[in-house]
């Protein structure tokens, strides 16, 4: 699993083996309405197996990326700087 907290918003995301799928928790509620994070654009992608925080209102061309792939989980920061 993965855990993405910014300010009081509480991303979770989680691999299975079962349906290929991630599964997500927004607030401690099972894939429940995700279209921000304490106000930053999150994306699904089709396959349901990347997300993408979009932290580019507050911080340029910096995003968080979070992929799955069966039950494992990466988490990857673009664009990274001291500032943020």
């Amino acid at each position: 699993n993965a855990v993405i907290r910014i300010g009081n918003d509480i991303l979770e995301v989680s691999g299975s083996l079962e349906n290929g799928k991630a599964n997500y928790w927004i607030n401690y509620e099972d894939m429940g309405e995700l279209e921000d994070l304490a106000g930053f654009p999150v994306t699904i992608s089709p396959g349901n197996n990347k997300y993408t925080i979009d932290l580019g209102s507050q911080y340029a061309g910096e995003k968080i990326e979070i992929k799955t792939f069966k039950e494992f989980v990466g988490v990857k920061i673009i664009g990274a700087s001291e500032s943020s």
